[in-house]
């Protein structure tokens, strides 16, 4: 749901409850689950993890869940958490045989059991909702080895050895310091190694500072005689300004209702619709994408023109293949021979360090091969600048001496604005393509389209 605060739009998430129309909302036991990291904010409804869905549900859905909230921390993304006290299932069949209601969190968190009235402020956070806590069963506590698997997998991929520190900021606290409501971030910090006397010993070291830090995770008990859906509601009201309209209790929702079969039919055909769309609407995308990328023959250099070059010259009817003779970027197949192409993306115009570079490759093809070959020399020139701006007295794609000396060993030289031209023509008219091809491979010097 995206909710407007000082201009700024956030997407919210709940997960566990669906009592808030507006709102983006999953129930535990919903088989597909939306992108979560594409969402600002997720609010985590403990209370509605059942044993019975703990017990009958896979794992692996915990285990996606824990891997995108960690995707969402690192993003700077929030989570809110309703949470009740931690109890563990233990399983006869499935893995792992011992799941609890806290296994949805990248970090560990628990609920030490103890009760009590002394209850002081530390912070006003949530205060809507907290304010009417008068007792507590539990508190909370961030174990010495919090980080779950999901967690060090997705900083371990950036680097092996990254060190975590997490402190729980409270928001409500004990009259002996224990915390019943805060939040926590974790900063990750990523060694640094260094070389140090003449052995080649090296020194490991981590800044004082973190890297990065995580989103925030908040911890907000379920408060004796309020109901979830109750809590929720003040949550997000103080949260993204939800509408304080009573939200709809469990029971309530299990009521049917006249005409609403039907429409929840109608629901499931807009929505098949919308994602055949969708799809067409992606490949209509990629399609586009894919024909703007040869635009790249006028600006690419190094190995992305080397890659449009060839799908350019086998879309018009030539035969690519790699190069195997000697250093040449690749061999292009046309009538029955072969020929050495060699492809240049320069700021200036080609040089002869360029030719030379392809009559160098020629030379070694005829020593190994017996025979004579010629050779391609794909040159975009200026590829900074517009394609209107090239080929002027000042822009010259290929010079004077570059032409005399291409025309000497029988190279043609192929500028890539007038290939481009002659390609978007042959885009329209297959046959043009394969008379491109024959000037390309008959020619000497300038190949002129």
């Amino acid at each position: 749901m995206p909710s407007e605060s000082l201009g700024i739009t956030k997407r919210v998430l709940i997960i566990g409850c669906t009592a808030f129309a507006g709102v983006d909302s999953v129930k535990w036991s919903d088989q597909k689950l939306p992108n979560i990291p594409d969402y600002d904010i997720v609010v985590i409804s403990v209370p509605h993890i059942t044993q019975e869905f703990l017990l009958s549900e896979e794992s692996k859905k915990l285990q996606e869940i824990r891997r995108d909230l960690v995707g969402l921390l690192h993003s700077g993304g929030k989570i809110i958490a309703l949470i009740s006290a931690c109890f563990e299932v233990e399983r006869k069949s499935g893995y792992p045989t011992i799941v609890s209601n806290s296994d949805w969190c990248p970090i560990h968190y628990a609920t030490p059991q103890e009760a009590g009235r002394s209850i002081l402020i530390k912070e006003a956070k949530y205060q809507t909702y907290l304010q009417v806590m008068s007792e507590w069963k539990f508190y909370l506590n961030i174990p010495e080895h919090f980080s779950s698997f999901e967690f060090n997998n997705f900083y371990c991929t950036i680097n092996s050895s990254p060190k975590y520190d997490i402190s729980l900021n409270p928001y409500l606290k004990n009259r002996y310091g224990c915390i019943l409501a805060g939040h926590f971030k974790v900063g990750i910090t990523f060694p640094r190694t260094k070389r140090v006397g003449y052995m080649g010993e090296t020194s490991t070291k981590y800044p004082e500072e973190p890297d990065l830090t995580t989103g925030p995770v908040v911890l907000l008990p379920l408060i004796d005689k309020v109901s979830p859906e109750e809590a929720l509601a003040k949550i997000l009201q103080e949260e993204i300004g939800l509408s304080p309209e009573s939200p709809e209790p469990g029971w309530a929702q299990n009521i049917e209702m006249p005409g609403v079969p039907e429409l929840d039919r109608q629901v499931g055909e807009a929505k098949s619709e919308i994602l055949l769309k969708t799809e067409k609407v992606q490949e209509l995308e990629k399609r586009i994408s894919n024909i703007h990328s040869f635009r790249r023959l006028l600006y690419g250099t190094g190995t992305e023109l080397e890659a449009i070059v060839k799908r350019s010259l086998e879309l018009i009817g030539g035969k690519v293949s790699p190069s195997k003779y000697s250093q040449e970027e690749f061999i292009l197949e046309f009538e029955g021979k072969e020929f050495l192409v060699e492809v240049k993306g320069v700021s200036k115009s080609i040089s002869l360090t360029h030719l030379r570079q392809l009559n160098d490759y020629l030379l070694k093809y005829q020593e190994d091969t017996g025979k004579d070959c010629n050779g391609i020399l794909f040159g975009n020139a200026w590829r900074n600048a517009p394609p209107e701006q090239r080929g002027m007295e000042d822009t010259q794609e290929f010079p004077d001496n570059v032409v005399k000396r291409s025309e000497q060993w029988g190279i043609s030289l192929v500028s890539s604005t007038a290939f481009f031209a002659a390609f978007i023509e042959a885009l329209e008219e297959p046959q043009r393509g394969i008379e491109m091809l024959v000037k390309i491979t008959t020619s000497t010097g300038i190949v002129s389209f």
